[in-house]
């Protein structure tokens, strides 16, 4: 699967590069989560400086929120299931086709929040809600 990769710390695009990985499997209580929306957390930021303490290793997959769909569901998880839709923090990896997520910080996304074609914002709202 692609994901974006870091591969040392640096202060420009030089060690960044999109790469073939080997995609996660879920273990009990995750979930593994097709990414249509990943964000840039200041962690990541952080990381790819090259700051003590926010990556977990190298080479390094940025990305702490993800959205999408569930793929599969590790053991012991019950209202996660494949298909639905999700918003989740990840220990890192959200910026990859697919990411793991802990199924207790896994949401899911309520119908009246859809998915957006907008380049600059990618949730709408047609009613107020908790997205």
């Amino acid at each position: 699967m692609k994901a974006l990769v870091m591969t040392a710390p640096a202060v420009d695009g030089s060690t960044t590069s999109v790469a073939d990985i080997d995609e996660p499997r879920p273990g009990p209580g995750q979930v593994a989560i097709d990414v249509a929306y990943a964000g840039v957390n200041f962690i990541d930021v952080m990381a790819r400086l090259g700051d003590p303490g926010y990556a977990s290793g190298w080479p390094y997959v940025p990305g702490l929120e993800a959205a999408g769909t569930v793929r599969s569901a590790g053991g012991g998880v019950r209202d996660l299931h494949a298909g639905k839709r999700v918003a989740a923090l990840t220990p890192g990896g959200g910026m990859a086709e697919v990411a793991i997520a802990a199924a207790g910080v896994t949401v899911e996304v309520p119908p009246a929040c859809r998915w957006g074609p907008r380049p600059r914002r990618r949730w709408s709202c047609r009613r107020p809600c908790s997205c």
